[in-house]
């Protein structure tokens, strides 16, 4: 970069007050600022004493107060395939030696044992879907 406009970029800067850079600084709209700005003004900032607070964080197209994704936790990957992998034996070997009873009886009176493996069927695709979901965040 062109050092004297890395000067007149300074220059322009230092006209503001520190909480005027403080907060330039700290909303980090890479939009409306330059790096060479950010640079200027961490300058300014620590020639002023001033403490440099944490900035928003942005996204790769420069949108301000872009919060990070959370990461995926393996835990809930093996949880979400291991109750797949129960359902699944359960259709295997079969509702009735599996608990079926429990889920027609219990949780869902009257539904024939069809019903029982079309609900299987689709815990093991929700359970499915969540686990890909977290495997993605990883």
């Amino acid at each position: 970069m062109n050092s004297d406009l890395a000067e007149q970029i300074k220059d322009n800067l230092s006209k503001k007050t520190t909480e005027e850079l403080l907060s330039i600084w700290a909303e980090n709209d890479r939009t409306e600022w330059s790096e060479e700005a950010f640079a200027a003004i961490h300058v300014l900032l620590t020639d002023r004493g001033a403490a440099i607070p944490s900035q928003k964080n942005i996204d790769a197209n420069g949108a301000k107060g872009v919060a990070p994704e959370k990461k995926g936790s393996i835990f809930a990957v093996i949880i979400y395939f291991a109750l797949v992998a129960m359902i699944l034996i359960m259709l295997i070997i079969g509702w009735d030696k599996a608990g079926s009873e429990l889920l027609a009886l219990k949780v869902l009176p009257n539904v024939p044992l069809f019903s029982s493996r079309v609900f299987g069927i689709l815990l093991i695709v929700i359970f499915t879907y969540y686990g890909i979901r977290e495997i993605k965040k990883l």
